[in-house]
């Protein structure tokens, strides 16, 4: 997997997102724009929110507080997350037994900016989310 500089956010994400399912068999891609989770483990009621996040801007290098901003904001959408429902699809906040952001990073992220991260990783353990991460490639 490359970082992927051209294009969208979204497409980012989507291209991210779909490596994280594909490497992860025991993942069910929940309907494309879902509320706050993009995965679930049937088998053990995990639900994955996948992100991208864009290290090397130039206000995240010039402020490596701002990358702490904005995994907090995550951090905070998936702990309170309320359900949705989409058809005859429903998740409730009892069917979410356990938590997850599945997180894609540029490979040259700062020490400045890992620092952020880290701070974040601790806001999420704090409220029994998980937070994996992955250094993708330039």
């Amino acid at each position: 997997m490359k970082w992927m500089y051209q294009g969208t956010i979204a497409e980012q994400g989507m291209t991210f997102e779909n490596y994280i399912g594909l490497s992860n068999k025991r993942l069910t891609r929940l309907h494309l724009n879902a509320k706050t989770f993009d995965y679930y483990d049937a088998n053990t009621d995990e639900y994955i929110s996948v992100k991208t996040l864009n290290t090397q801007t130039a206000s995240r290098i010039k402020n490596p507080k701002s990358i702490e901003n904005t995994l907090n904001t995550y951090i905070s959408t998936i702990d309170k997350y309320s359900g949705e429902r989409r058809g005859r699809a429903e998740i409730l906040p009892s069917d979410v037994k356990s938590k997850t952001l599945e997180l894609g990073v540029p490979a040259r992220t700062t020490k400045e900016q890992w620092d952020a991260i880290n701070n974040s990783i601790k806001n999420a353990s704090s409220k029994n989310i998980k937070i994996n991460i992955t250094i993708v490639e330039e």
